[in-house]
């Protein structure tokens, strides 16, 4: 059974003043251009984007997935993939609709506590 001692220790948090070597570093830091900034908004979407695919793609048939993913990501012709995978251009396209929507309440009701940086 641990002492007193050694759950005092454990339940100890120390707390930064903010003032540390790294935080003079990064002010010290330039200013991203607005090309950079665009970049890195960017990157942080795709990012956010891949994520959130990655966590919804179990909920939908490999044919309904493999329709979004083709027209919404790879750019082909929604009517061609359609047709290809035996579904009407109103039924791929309503089932693009769902996967879009999942999507988005999936970003929308995200932790943002897991994301390092926040970029709206």
């Amino acid at each position: 059974m641990p002492t007193r001692n050694a759950i005092e220790k454990r339940q100890r948090i120390v707390v930064g003043n903010g003032d540390s070597d790294i935080c003079q570093q990064i002010a010290q830091q330039p200013d991203l251009s607005p090309e950079e900034q665009s970049a890195y908004v960017l990157e942080f979407r795709r990012e956010l984007f891949h994520w959130a695919a990655r966590k919804i793609r179990p909920e939908f048939q490999v044919s309904t997935w493999s329709l979004f993913w083709r027209t919404s990501v790879d750019g082909e012709v929604i009517a061609e993939v359609a047709r290809e995978l035996g579904l009407s251009i109103g039924a791929a396209y309503a089932a693009r609709c769902r996967i879009l929507a999942r999507l988005k309440r999936t970003i929308e009701e995200r932790d943002d506590s897991q994301w390092v940086y926040h970029y709206e």
